[in-house]
Order: C-alpha cells, then sequence, then structure tokens
C-alpha cells in the first residue's frame, strides 16, 4: 500500500506526515510504543476498507 511511489504525492506525503507525526506524540504521552502500534494496527485496517469499499 505504502510503496516508495506514494511519498512522491504531495497530499499522500502530507497524510504520512501527519500521520507520523500523530504515531509519536501518542508514543510520547502513554510512554509505551503499544499504543502507537495498536493506532498504525486501526489506521492500516481503515485504509484497507477504504480501499475495499472502493474497489
Amino acid at each position: 500500500m505504502a510503496n516508495p511511489v506514494c511519498h512522491l504525492v504531495l497530499l499522500t506525503f502530507a497524510y504520512l506526515f501527519a500521520l507520523g507525526i500523530a504515531l509519536a506524540l501518542v508514543r510520547r504521552f502513554h510512554q509505551n510504543l503499544w499504543a502507537p502500534v495498536l493506532l498504525h494496527a486501526v489506521n492500516n485496517a481503515l485504509v484497507v476498507l477504504i480501499v475495499l469499499a472502493a474497489a
């Protein structure tokens, strides 16, 4: 899904940058690694559902 080519698309880059900041803030706030891992899994699941719904 997130292949290197998608980083060249400005909107995708902005989304991935915001996601990275959000994951870092969640990591900092919760002081453990599992919270951002869970958030990342939820994000991946939502993206899969959106892609499947659009197909």
